[in-house]
């Protein structure tokens, strides 16, 4: 068996948070897709606090159990979690600084 080194490399300069279904982790790249959702490599490829991969798993969950729930999608439902989708990218783009920029694409 090899032993591989993971690829901590992204390609471009732009990340975006997009929800989709399955998603945990809702980022995103030109060239890749959906970014790995593992911490390290979320902490070591992006540069990422413990405390936001957690916030941003939290949302991906909040996010799936909503879509998985026909009943539970009120406008309020979705407001809140906008609300919290837009707390999410302003605290990556600081996360981020300069070297990536971040896009928020609604659902």
């Amino acid at each position: 068996m090899d032993d591989l080194e993971p690829d901590f490399s992204v390609a471009g300069n732009v990340i975006t948070f997009m929800w989709d279904y399955g998603a945990v982790v809702p980022l995103w790249c030109d060239g890749i897709g959906l970014l790995p959702e593992e911490p390290e490599w979320l902490r070591t490829a992006l540069g990422l606090s413990n405390l936001l991969i957690l916030d941003l798993s939290e949302w991906g969950n909040a996010m799936g159990h909503l879509d998985a729930n026909p009943p539970l999608q009120t406008e309020e439902a979705h407001r809140d979690l906008d609300h919290r989708a837009r707390a999410l990218v302003n605290r990556l783009q600081q996360e981020l600084g300069s070297r990536f920029t971040v896009r928020y694409k609604p659902w």
